[in-house]
């Protein structure tokens, strides 16, 4: 005769109102490992032009803002948009309105969507302010998935699968 029997049920038990309530809600996802995920990518697109895909200034306004800010990329005059968008938590205009079920990201500057969805009346062409790889959600999917194993580990739940096979 065999006898399988659960040890420790009220630690189960609450180990999995824990989980529950980690599933039900993914503001705990919103740490700072996606702070910084956020800002390495933002901060790569801003640095590379949008990996070289954002259209040239015209020529005139070029010339200007190469005499009154020379050296600096597209997007950047004074760095306050390209902080918004690289660092939104930290940035005066920055947004981040992290709630249980969502997270609000983005710059709360006027030009911001005017300069990522560009105005053909103005004669300014689009250049999106955000990265591929963040708008691919495919990192972002790869952190919840690493935070869910790291609550899991801290239960002392085994990571993986088990074959009795």
């Amino acid at each position: 005769m065999f006898r399988f029997s659960l040890i420790g049920v009220a630690e189960l038990l609450s180990a999995i109102d824990n989980l529950q309530e980690r599933v039900t809600t993914i503001d705990w996802v919103w740490n700072d490992d996606l702070e910084e995920y956020i800002a390495q990518l933002q901060g790569e697109h801003f640095d590379s032009e949008g990996g070289g895909n954002w259209p040239d200034l015209n020529e005139r306004y070029a010339a200007r803002k190469e005499r009154t800010h020379p050296g600096q990329p597209i997007e950047v005059l004074n760095g306050a948009l390209r902080e918004s968008m690289v660092r939104p938590k930290d940035s005066a205009n920055g947004i981040w309105d992290a709630a249980p079920s969502y997270l609000d990201v983005g710059s709360s500057l006027i030009y911001a969507q005017t300069q990522s969805e560009g105005d053909e009346s103005r004669n300014i062409p689009a250049r999106s302010l955000w990265s591929p790889e963040l708008l691919s959600g495919e990192g972002v999917a790869l952190l919840f998935h690493n935070e869910l194993q790291d609550f899991a580990a801290a239960q002392g739940w085994p990571i993986g699968y088990a074959s009795i096979f």
